[in-house]
């Protein structure tokens, strides 16, 4: 299955958008958005096991 943004917005954003600018890369860590934004949270990713997005994932 080939990894690409959902086309649905989220709150009027791209995921994109959301994520640069209204919610952070943290928010990746949620496995619902990973999935719906799985291209962008993708090429986030840094590579470092427990520290995928490079912030500590939120509780």
């Amino acid at each position: 299955m080939e990894c690409v943004d959902s086309s649905e917005l989220i709150e009027g954003k791209t995921c994109d958008q959301a994520i640069a600018g209204t919610y952070g890369i943290s928010v990746c860590y949620n496995t619902s958005v990973e999935s719906h934004c799985c291209a962008t949270c993708t090429a986030q990713q840094t590579g470092i096991a427990g520290n995928s997005f490079g912030t500590l994932p939120f509780s």
